[in-house]
């Protein structure tokens, strides 16, 4: 119990760090959720109890922890790729003002120029 409470807390402040943002940060109090829930039964059946019910409670334990490595590096992955893509378009945004302040020309997508879209020297 006491490891998935330290677990938790540690999952959850990473979406705070470098490590994880916002969809990583969604999804460790989800997951670290339900992982709390799954902990305390496991800590409240006793031994008669889980022979009885074939270890029920720390079978779903278990495999839920498994979903839970998959869910937690996917949204790792899922957070790293959408602040790549948000690189990739304020680096394209940026790139596209300088060349208009520079007075460069703004083409179409045939990459013909046209004179209504020229930025004319003054």
């Amino acid at each position: 119990m006491a490891y998935s409470l330290v677990l938790a807390l540690v999952a959850i402040a990473a979406g705070f760090t470098g490590l994880g943002g916002p969809a990583y940060w969604a999804v460790a109090v989800v997951l670290n959720t339900i992982m709390l829930l799954r902990a305390v039964a496991v800590w409240r059946s006793d031994e008669t109890t889980a022979e009885a019910t074939s270890f029920a409670a720390e079978r779903k334990f278990f495999r839920f922890s498994l979903w839970y490595l998959f869910g937690t590096f996917s949204a790792m992955i899922v957070d790293a790729s959408l602040m790549a893509l948000v690189g990739l378009v304020v680096l394209i945004f940026a790139l596209t003002v300088v060349k208009m302040n520079r007075g460069g020309s703004f083409e179409a997508f045939d990459h013909t120029q046209r004179s209504s879209i020229t930025v004319e020297d003054q």
